[in-house]
């Protein structure tokens, strides 16, 4: 058996209103879907209407994958804001510490040292910020990877 005897056996009902069908004819923008179903038969549809039903779990897991790649986007941006931010307070350190070796722009190692000392206590004080995470914090980005 062929589709198109299944869908020349379609009866549209004049009282509903039928997404493809219209008057007992085929709508425009379905034509070639139909005529491409015409071509097929009954088992290659049902193969078809298989695969229909496994595109949403495919779908489901994509965005899950798409949500983590959202995330790693966030993190990425997060940490080149961090780095643009770590050159300016560093070039604003630098100036600031030059001024106080009483020569305005002169930059010496010492100026470079007292940045590097400053930031890196700077990064110490980030610390805090880490140590207040609950235990399973982001446990849900690990249970959605385990799951793709």
């Amino acid at each position: 058996m062929q589709a198109s005897e299944l869908l020349q056996s379609y009866l549209v009902d004049a009282n509903t209103w039928d997404e493809m069908y219209t008057n007992a004819s085929v709508r425009e923008q379905y034509k070639k879907a139909v005529e491409f179903m015409q071509q097929l038969s009954v088992d290659e549809l049902n193969k078809k209407e298989e695969l229909a039903k496994i595109i949403p779990m495919q779908k489901a897991i994509s965005y899950c994958c798409a949500f983590l790649s959202f995330s790693n986007s966030i993190t990425s941006t997060n940490q080149i804001l961090a780095q643009s931010l770590g050159v300016a307070v560093s070039a604003i350190l630098l100036r600031v510490f030059s001024a106080l070796q009483h020569e305005p722009l002169l930059l010496t190692p010492t100026v470079f040292h007292y940045v590097f000392l400053t930031l890196g206590i700077l990064t110490c004080f980030s610390t805090y910020v880490f140590s207040r995470l609950e235990r399973y914090d982001g446990r849900q980005m690990l249970e959605a990877k385990e799951s793709t």
